[in-house]
């Protein structure tokens, strides 16, 4: 409350677009971390704030796994057909295809 950031990301969380989309990312995780506090000071009978901090950076939390990568041209892409909408490539491999099955032409 002693800062201007969280009236700066309401106001770009209303205002949509990508900087809306990373404004939601942010809140969200800061509504996670106020969760994962309430639940440690239940947990533990209020060890204090340096305790829960020990703690949360013991953990092995993943990296965010959806954000944007840069591309590698000697890499494989992993996606599905819909991803590749107008992408193009040298070789192109779909696993798993089976005439008939798909692409389902019966729509």
């Amino acid at each position: 409350d002693g800062t201007s950031w969280p009236g700066r990301l309401e106001r770009s969380a209303l205002r949509g677009g990508a900087a809306g989309r990373n404004a939601d990312r942010d809140l969200d995780a800061v509504c996670a971390l106020f969760d994962a506090a309430a639940r440690a000071e239940e947990r533990t009978g209020g060890r204090g704030a340096l305790n829960f901090l020990e703690e949360l950076d013991a953990q092995d939390i993943a990296a965010d796994t959806l954000s944007r990568r840069a591309v590698r041209p000697d890499a494989v892409r992993l996606m599905t057909a819909h991803r590749a909408k107008g992408l193009e490539w040298r070789l192109v491999v779909v696993a798993g295809v089976q005439e008939g099955l798909w692409p389902d032409l019966r729509r």
